[in-house]
């Protein structure tokens, strides 16, 4: 198991964090596996992790998940050197 940490864009963390999203999209170029944790930081392209105002520090949040499913390009129209894996909220 390895423990991964990725931005995510404002709508798709808000539906990852709802639990609505179980699923992700992404480039495979970390040797994804089923078992390996996610942590799936917010980020906006325009602002960071969020704004820093008053020398306070960015706020950081984040959802720890685990890859339940992967499946590989190649297949079923999912390009090569891609990957979609379903994933599950882990329990803080």
């Amino acid at each position: 198991m390895t423990t991964h940490t990725l931005k995510v864009w404002p709508e798709f963390y808000d539906a990852i964090e709802s639990g609505v999203k179980t699923w992700e999209f992404r480039r495979d170029d970390r040797g994804f596996r089923v078992g390996d944790v996610l942590v799936l930081e917010y980020w906006s392209p325009d602002r960071g992790a969020c704004e820093v105002t008053n020398d306070v520090p960015p706020l950081i949040r984040a959802v720890r998940t685990r890859v339940t499913y992967i499946l590989h390009g190649g297949r079923l129209g999912v390009p090569e050197g891609f990957c979609i894996m379903s994933i599950e909220r882990m329990e803080e």
